[in-house]
């Protein structure tokens, strides 16, 4: 399945055939999903269903600034860093996606994902078992995260608060908060 994340729409046309073009404007993180619709370009398409849906509520403001509350008390605790609690989190309890890319592009992609956010980094895993790809492991910052993802990260976060005997929200309190960003 092919999921792009529409900006707008950006023109509607009926052909005298009947046919509609639709003219659509994406995000430019769908930057390789456009590549692979540009190769069916001119293609028939019969096999293939278009659905536009709502995307996932994003995650609150809330449950940011409390992720950042409980990384500063665990960092004070630990003598760190609230961003390097944060990134380790990320690492831990946050989204990823392992990719093949052209071994020779590497350098360049990692260095354009790790400077796209503060929680963005990456692990080389090594070759592929695709000829001249090596497989790298892309950690997602949270600021891409929906209220599900936010919730997890966020509870990793209050188990490794807890872990250092950091006082938190209480079950209730971290309840509301959650049913809140829904």
């Amino acid at each position: 399945m092919i999921e792009l994340r529409l900006k707008r729409i950006e023109d509607v046309q009926r052909m005298y055939t009947g046919d509609v073009v639709l003219k659509i404007v994406c995000e430019k993180s769908q930057n390789s999903l456009l590549d692979k619709l540009y190769k069916m370009k001119g293609k028939s398409l019969k096999d293939y269903a278009l659905r536009m849906l709502k995307p996932p509520k994003k995650r609150s403001l809330d449950a940011n600034a409390y992720c950042w509350v409980l990384c500063r008390k665990i960092a004070e605790k630990l003598g760190s860093t609230d961003t390097e609690i944060y990134k380790q989190a990320i690492r831990d309890y946050g989204l990823t996606t392992i990719r093949p890319d052209k071994t020779e592009l590497v350098d360049d992609l990692v260095r354009m994902w790790d400077s796209m956010g503060l929680g963005n980094s990456h692990d080389i895993l090594g070759p592929s078992k695709i000829e001249g790809y090596t497989n790298v492991k892309y950690y997602y910052g949270s600021s891409s995260y929906n209220t599900r993802q936010m919730a997890h990260l966020l509870d990793g976060i209050i188990q490794d608060a807890k872990e250092q005997e950091i006082e938190t929200l209480t079950p209730d309190e971290l309840q509301k908060m959650k049913e809140a960003w829904k």
